[in-house]
């Protein structure tokens, strides 16, 4: 998918000065918006040649087939649009995304547990 940006965002992210840890897409209306992803954005200020970190919602570009799908996907219980990748392909840049389900509480104990006995072995391994 497309995004819109503007000319500071798109010098961002082409030098790779994008976060996408912790972003996800919404739905407004008819439209996806990809929130809460960090770009750091140059000032042009002579005084003050440092970045700022823009968190702003971007919109993003897609057909309209595209967007009812993802929509129709996203009402399921449990269900979310997650960021990938950010992509530059030529003079386009490019966002991959997927749909991503939660785990349920029993994964979590399990994921847990497993962390736990793995934390143990290697505290048992330095000694």
């Amino acid at each position: 998918m497309g995004l819109e940006l503007s000319g500071k965002k798109v010098r961002a992210a082409r030098d790779g000065r994008v976060q996408l840890k912790g972003a996800f897409v919404t739905t407004r209306g008819d439209q996806l918006w990809l929130n809460n992803a960090s770009f750091s954005v140059r000032l042009n200020e002579k005084n003050s040649p440092g970045t700022t970190v823009d968190t702003n919602p971007v919109r993003l570009l897609a057909t309209r087939k595209q967007i009812l799908s993802l929509i129709s996907e996203k009402d399921k219980k449990g269900v979310t649009i997650v960021p990938l990748r950010l992509l530059n392909k030529g003079k386009w840049i490019k966002l991959v995304i997927a749909l991503g389900k939660g785990k349920k509480t029993y994964d979590k104990r399990e994921v847990i547990k497993k962390r736990d006995l793995e934390r143990e072995e290697r505290r048992e391994n330095q000694r």
